[in-house]
């Protein structure tokens, strides 16, 4: 956009609600973010013209729906949300309790309805978080869309590494409130879609981990990526199916939403439990490392460890605590989520506890499956 400087953020609006925007606007830059609405930009021949140029730019474009927004007469905000939507770059936010205007329903908004302008308000920090993803996912050039699509392989790299401040962001909020941030996630439109880098983010830095215990780098990462692909969707659409069958009215992206998120840290957490155990082998007992990776490499570690537990080797034992102390903390971790997914329902206990016993007895076909997909690859 030559003479003018790239925003993270364009706001679009109608003038009536020019005063309960503001806030929204000195909130978004205070937590870091560049935003243009048209009260920066000064009057004159070239007013619209440049108001265009910044909605085009911005890699998010908030449209504030309301009252006056979202009815016929705002048929200049309809226009400017079109705009976005066909790059990509809209983020809804209502501040009145409305339907979205038709075309537009689809991306579901933002909740700021009787938002009294505070900053540490849930709900705005929602607004600040999606903003800046979609700001770092968005390309500033001038004169070009933003992409939000990943890069070509060849950038795939950077695309990753610019999602990495957003990855931590999530991380950090999952360990304070995890039962709120993921049901936030899957009242968002594009939650899922956070989802996806967060979990494929977590299974690259379990690769990293791994690696020392790695044999053939290469292989090992494309098939730990489609085994993680494959054992996610299944396990996913276990979850959707439990709930489903007891009532619960969300949708399947809503469900993914949470889900992928809870496989990022269960994935974390897998990792490293594997990870100290083997290193608790290899530097405690070197042949019985080497014997436990004969087996994993002819896909009978199962079956191995069966043979072993009995074993009165200490080395063992201790190895044992370690993968009974992450696989308890993997549980612990399945039933904070399960909280979340019923927030997101909002059924009974009741209700959860039939839901949680059928996903249950859903997980052993879907072990069966898992295990034999695994068995292929390590073949």
């Amino acid at each position: 956009m030559a003479g003018h400087a790239l925003s993270d953020v364009f706001v679009s609006y109608k003038r009536e609600d020019q005063s309960r925007v503001l806030p929204m606007v000195a909130g978004l830059r205070q937590a870091g973010l560049s935003v243009a609405w048209d009260r920066d930009i000064p009057g004159g021949a070239r007013w619209r013209q440049t108001l265009v140029e910044h909605l085009d730019s911005a890699p998010c474009v908030i449209v504030v729906w309301s009252e006056a927004s979202a009815g016929p007469a705002g048929e200049f905000v309809h226009d400017e949300a079109s705009r976005a939507k066909s790059r990509a770059a809209l983020l809804p936010v209502r501040i009145d309790s409305v339907a979205e205007p038709l075309g537009f329903g689809e991306i579901q908004s933002l909740d700021l309805v009787d938002w009294a302008g505070e900053l540490d308000d849930s709900r705005f920090q929602d607004v600040v978080a999606a903003a800046k993803k979609m700001s770092i996912g968005g390309e500033r050039a001038t004169g070009k869309k933003t992409r939000t699509a990943p890069p070509a392989a060849r950038d795939l790299l950077s695309w990753l590494l610019r999602l990495v401040p957003a990855y931590l962001t999530d991380l950090l909020n999952l360990m304070s409130g995890p039962k709120q941030f993921l049901a936030d996630r899957a009242r968002q439109g594009s939650g899922w879609q956070a989802g996806v880098p967060f979990f494929v983010i977590s299974a690259l830095v379990s690769f990293a981990l791994d690696l020392p215990f790695v044999r053939n780098p290469l292989v090992e990462l494309l098939s730990g990526l489609v085994f993680a692909g494959v054992y996610v969707l299944l396990y996913g659409y276990a979850t959707y199916f439990a709930w489903r069958v007891v009532g619960a009215t969300a949708t399947v992206h809503q469900f993914f939403a949470i889900h992928f998120y809870l496989a990022g840290v269960l994935k974390l957490i897998q990792t490293v439990t594997v990870v100290v155990c083997l290193g608790v082998l290899r530097g405690g007992d070197p042949a019985l490392y080497d014997e436990l990776m004969k087996a994993v490499s002819s896909g009978n570690a199962l079956g191995w460890t069966l043979q072993e537990v009995g074993t009165p080797r200490p080395i063992w034992r201790f190895a044992g605590l370690v993968v009974y102390g992450g696989f308890g903390t993997m549980f612990a971790w399945v039933v904070i989520g399960w909280g979340a997914y019923r927030r997101l329902t909002g059924l009974r206990k009741l209700r959860s506890i039939l839901a949680f016993l059928l996903f249950c007895a859903l997980c052993l076909p879907v072990y069966v499956v898992t295990t034999v997909i695994a068995t292929a690859l390590v073949r």
